[in-house]
């Protein structure tokens, strides 16, 4: 986790911009190239501010947010609490990541038996739609009627349940 190294990277006493440039080559691999920028831009003698600025725009998320907004505290006000204040952060991101991971499982177990409970009917009168007599009743306008509406019904109640089940995103504190 960057957090992690960003920690590791204060407690031993490095700088926050050296902390930050040393992510672009020992951060986590799919970070490294907006580290990268992030560095290059810190080399290139951009204000701390404005390299926070466009990491945030860079990561997107809330996480990160919360992180840059960390940094940008302890950079402006020279806090020694950062340290804690980061492993605080961390623990708290952890426990947020896992508690969204439960979430979504128990999620899918609802998505998925909203879908069986969808094609459930469709299935049975497959099965039914074998019998001459079943056949004959839908062949009629008004079972041909039925069959559209339920089919309606059905679409709508399952698109319903997709937009009622699905996890909204976590608000981003500084965007």
């Amino acid at each position: 986790m960057v957090i992690d190294h960003l920690i590791s990277g204060v407690n031993s006493g490095v700088s926050l911009q050296q902390t930050l440039s040393d992510l672009a080559t020992r951060g986590p691999e799919q970070f490294r190239t907006r580290f990268e920028k992030i560095s290059s831009k810190i080399r290139s003698g951009e204000s701390f501010t404005e390299v926070m600025r466009s990491a945030r725009s860079e990561f997107h998320t809330a996480a990160a947010d919360q992180v840059i907004g960390v940094l940008a505290l302890a950079r402006v006000t020279g806090s020694s609490d950062v340290g804690p204040i980061l492993r605080t952060l961390g623990e708290f991101l952890r426990e947020d990541n896992s508690l969204r991971a439960e979430i979504e499982a128990r999620h899918g177990w609802v998505r998925s038996s909203a879908s069986l409970a969808a094609i459930a009917p469709w299935l049975l009168l497959l099965i039914l739609a074998s019998q001459p007599s079943t056949r004959a009743a839908f062949s009629t306008e008004t079972g041909i009627y039925i069959l559209g509406l339920g089919f309606v019904l059905t679409a709508i109640a399952y698109m319903w349940m997709n937009l009622a089940g699905r996890l909204p995103e976590v608000p981003r504190a500084l965007a």
